[in-house]
C-alpha cells in the first residue's frame, strides 16, 4: 500500500514537471526567445507527432524568421524559413483536422499571438483560419 502511494506521488510529479516544462517552452515562444524554444519544440513533436501544438509554434517561429529575414542578403536562409513555415503549418492543420477539439482543450497553448489571444472561445477553425492567413502572406512573400 505504501509503495503504491509513493509510486503514485513520484509518477504524478513527473507528469506535472513535463506539463510545466512544455508550458515554459510555450512562454519562451510568446516572449520571442525562439532559439531557446526551438529544440524543445522539435523534441516535443518527435515524442508526440500527433500533437498539433508544437507544429503550430514551430510554424510561428519559422514565419517570424522568414518575414524578418533580409531576402536579398540571405536568400538561402529566408527560403529555408519559408519552407519550414509551410511544412509546420501544414502539419498543424492536418493534426488539428484529425483532432477536432485540440484548440478548445488547449486554448492557452495557442494564445501566443495577438490575433488568437483576443478570441474568447478558441477552436480549431480559429487556429486554422489564422494559419491560412499567414500561409497566404508567406506565399506572397515567396513570390
Amino acid at each position: 500500500m505504501k509503495l503504491s502511494i509513493i509510486l503514485f506521488i513520484i509518477f504524478s510529479g513527473i507528469i506535472l514537471t513535463k506539463a510545466q516544462k512544455y508550458e515554459d517552452v510555450v512562454q519562451l515562444v510568446k516572449d520571442g526567445q525562439y532559439s531557446r524554444a526551438y529544440p524543445f519544440l522539435m523534441e516535443a513533436q518527435k515524442k508526440d507527432p500527433d500533437n498539433p501544438n508544437p507544429y503550430f509554434h514551430l510554424g510561428n517561429i519559422s514565419y517570424d524568421k522568414a518575414i524578418h529575414s533580409n531576402f536579398l542578403k540571405d536568400f538561402d536562409r529566408t527560403e529555408y524559413y519559408i519552407s519550414n513555415t509551410k511544412l509546420f503549418y501544414s502539419l498543424c492543420i492536418k493534426k488539428l483536422t484529425e483532432n477536432p477539439k485540440d484548440a478548445r482543450r488547449n486554448d492557452d497553448l495557442y494564445k501566443t499571438v495577438d490575433d488568437l489571444e483576443k478570441i474568447n472561445k478558441l477552436n480549431n477553425d480559429s487556429v486554422i483560419a489564422f494559419i491560412d492567413k499567414r500561409l497566404k502572406k508567406i506565399e506572397k512573400y515567396d513570390e
